[in-house]
């Protein structure tokens, strides 16, 4: 499985498994590149899109399942997190050492379905480098403030299977548990900073453009880079690359950054006797909500993402995470959303505590309030009945993903591609803050004529349905144009239907660079049949064969 983005308009591979790391595909490489890897293997490929916040998501998820190893377990920072970080130092004991609780660690993410490779380090940088570059041949040591770097390699999460038996233990440094290979080293403690000197400088969580200069100049371990200056490299790289090295090797401190912020909107209920009726836990809720929205209002921010805990021990807590379309601080439709899953879930036990918090929160905007909302009959968003119509909106699209689920609710999200089929995707519209700023905060934007040559009105009409995938046209043409190419269809056949064009629209022509790695070239028509029927059909160039994109309504 391949994971791919575009950047700079050509796709490239952010992640790929197991299986594309042993026929040599790597991060960062264009698509075009890995698939012809594949080829030559005789392997398909399977390729989907890349999409980090769920990356984030699942990180944090296996982050809260790692509590039970450590208590400061965090994900690691930056705007793409590849990996978890666990402070071992106090409680490896507590497991029989840091090897057992590698190995108990390694076995829990086996049974999930997930491969990861571990490292264990007096420092964060150490530990990180150790997970990624480690060579397993590091024996294991017993600092006190030993760090273990996880490094998930599938971020797929699902329904967790039965645990299965497990076998005798494997000392070695590289063991496999349930067919995944796992990768544990470990450096003794006041060893890394010799350890970490054969490592490559990417180990140091260095930014692309500062590697980039590194390889330029033709520095590739760290041991090259200690035996500069350290004035000079400050001078030419800034700081971050001294820092980064000292937290390495243990000159400067680091703090793992924990998962779970404090909340900054929370409130809690704590019954004397732990409560059995269902109708008593839903009162309590209401009122935390009430009490919840109160604080909410008093600092002008609205709930984004809420998440209720109920703690029924000795069973795991129970979790209700609601999403919403915009900011809310109105209690009802709060505890409306909250309700609605609460219904249809089973109390494993006695409710003994009960915790409402308000996990992501946005500003509110505030706008006019309209007398009539319902005096236009058909209100438009900018004008009389707009702040109605939107609210509207904003509550179904709420009931629906409480209902369905975040994922089931998305909207289209247009993308700066050429190519039509990938110029736009489906987002969840719930649990994330817009990051458009209010109204009154936005600066005003000076209309100029080449940004009205480009916009979305000076393009030709787009139809309102594209297909996943372009349609091949068995289709009949006039004569070479000018140029030596076919020119519109005279008649198609599609759906077993035969097709006659009675007037048509283009060509436009739709190309894609060569960086892409595969050139895309099409000529485009709208066409109109004569039974009124309008079809957007392209002829691509390299070989002139005709295909439908899309159906005009």
């Amino acid at each position: 499985m391949v994971l791919c983005e575009t950047a700079r308009g050509v796709e490239r591979v952010a992640v790929c498994s197991a299986q594309a790391e042993a026929l040599g595909i790597r991060a960062r490489v264009p698509l075009a590149e890995a698939a012809c890897g594949f080829a030559t293997n005789d392997c398909k490929l399977q390729i989907e899109p890349y999409d980090p916040p769920a990356d984030r998501e699942a990180l944090e998820k296996l982050a809260e399942r790692c509590e039970r190893f450590s208590p400061t377990v965090g994900v690691e920072p930056g705007e793409r997190p590849e990996g978890l970080l666990l402070d071992i130092g106090r409680v490896a004991e507590l497991f029989g050492g840091e090897a057992d609780l590698a190995a108990q660690l390694a076995g829990d993410f086996a049974r999930r379905g997930l491969a990861v490779r571990l490292g264990v380090a007096d420092t964060i940088g150490a530990a990180w480098a150790a997970a990624r570059y480690g060579s397993g041949e590091w024996e294991v040591g017993s600092g006190e403030d030993c760090k273990l770097k996880i490094e998930n390699c599938q971020l797929q999460i699902e329904d967790e299977p039965p645990p299965r038996e497990r076998g005798p233990r494997n000392p070695a440094p590289k063991f496999a548990i349930d067919n995944f290979q796992f990768s544990i080293c470990n450096i003794p403690p006041g060893i890394h900073p010799t350890a970490l000197r054969p490592v490559p400088v990417e180990a140091l969580r260095l930014s692309s453009e500062t590697l980039d200069v590194l390889h330029q100049l033709g520095i590739a371990r760290i041991a090259q880079l200690e035996a500069l200056p350290r004035g000079d490299l400050a001078s030419r790289f800034g700081p971050d690359l001294l820092k980064r090295l000292d937290q390495a090797a243990g000159r400067l401190p680091e703090a793992i950054p924990g998962h779970r912020a404090g909340p900054e909107f929370q409130v809690e209920w704590s019954p004397e006797h732990p409560i059995t009726r269902r109708e008593t836990v839903r009162a309590a809720l209401e009122q935390l909500i009430r009490d919840l929205c109160g604080q909410l209002v008093r600092h002008g921010r609205g709930a984004v993402q809420l998440e209720c805990r109920l703690v029924c021990p000795p069973r795991e807590p129970v979790r209700i995470s609601v999403g919403l379309f915009k900011p809310s601080s109105e209690w009802k439709h709060l505890f409306g959303l909250v309700e609605l899953k609460l219904e249809r879930l089973r109390l494993p036990g006695p409710v003994a505590a009960a915790f409402v918090t308000a996990a992501a929160t946005a500003p509110l905007v505030y706008e006019q309030q309209e007398l009539f909302p319902a005096s236009s009959p058909r209100p438009s968003p900018g004008g009389k009945g707009g702040h109605w119509q939107r609210r509207q909106l904003a509550g179904l699209v709420d009931r629906l993903s409480s209902r369905l689920g975040r994922r089931a609710v998305a909207g289209v999200r247009l993308l700066a591609d050429a190519q039509p089929e990938l110029a736009w995707r489906y987002d969840p519209m719930v649990g994330r803050p817009s990051r458009k700023a209010p109204r009154a905060n936005r600066r005003p934007v000076r209309s100029r004529k080449r940004d009205r040559r480009h916009s979305p009105a000076a393009l030709a009409p787009r139809p309102l349905r594209l297909r996943r995938r372009p349609v091949v046209l068995a289709a009949t043409s006039v004569g070479p144009d000018r140029l030596g190419h076919d020119g519109c269809p005279v008649r198609f056949r599609f759906r077993g239907r035969e097709h006659r064009v009675g007037r048509y629209w283009g060509p436009e022509r739709i190309q894609t660079g060569w960086w892409r790695g595969w050139a895309v070239g099409r000529d485009y028509y709208r066409v109109e049949t004569t039974t009124g029927q309008h079809y957007w059909v392209f002829r691509r160039l390299r070989d002139g064969k005709w295909f439908l994109q899309g159906v005009f309504e």
